[in-house]
Order: structure tokens, then C-alpha cells, then sequence
């Protein structure tokens, strides 16, 4: 079964310039959400965060938010690897 993430750079590098996420005016294409999300999920390592650790995502709507929350769930040098705990919360919404 693929995960999200496998999923996620499969587009990434099968359909590169096709749009993955729109927010407000701010778009996306696959291949730069999928290195995008790379980027992160090797700086999450880099930070000695481990698989099973928890990182709360405190942002507003926007693309970042979505490479954050998938860079998040993707392992450091796998996509198949887990991630560290995503506790996401949006800063555009009310507490």
C-alpha cells in the first residue's frame, strides 16, 4: 500500500509541473511540493528529532503549512520511513 508521502513523489516525479496545492493566491507544483517536502523532512532529522517524536505545526493556511505537515510525516532519508508526530494546529482558526 502506498503511503501519502510515496504517493506525493510519485506526481512529484511523474507529473512535476502539474499544480498540487492552491491557497489563497499561492501555488504548488508537485515537483517542488515533493522537494519541498524532502527539504524538510531531512532538516527535521538534522534538528535530532526521531521517528515517534512530536512537532507542533502552529501556522496559518499556506503551502508552507502543507510541506511542514508532509515533511513532517515523511522519514529523513525514506519516504516509507516514519516521521515525527505531527500535532497540527492552524493559527487561522479560533483557540
Amino acid at each position: 500500500m502506498a503511503t501519502l508521502v510515496a504517493e506525493l513523489d510519485r506526481h512529484g516525479a511523474t507529473s512535476p509541473g502539474k499544480i498540487a496545492c492552491v491557497v489563497g493566491t499561492s501555488r504548488c507544483t508537485y515537483g517542488e511540493l515533493a522537494d519541498r517536502v524532502r527539504a524538510f523532512a531531512c532538516a527535521v532529522g538534522e534538528l535530532g528529532l526521531h521517528p515517534g517524536d512530536r512537532v507542533s505545526l502552529y501556522m496559518p493556511n499556506s503551502v508552507d503549512y502543507v510541506v511542514c505537515f508532509y515533511g513532517a510525516m515523511r522519514g529523513p532519508n525514506e519516504p516509507g520511513m516514519p516521521g515525527v508526530v505531527r500535532v497540527p494546529a492552524s493559527s487561522s482558526s479560533p483557540p
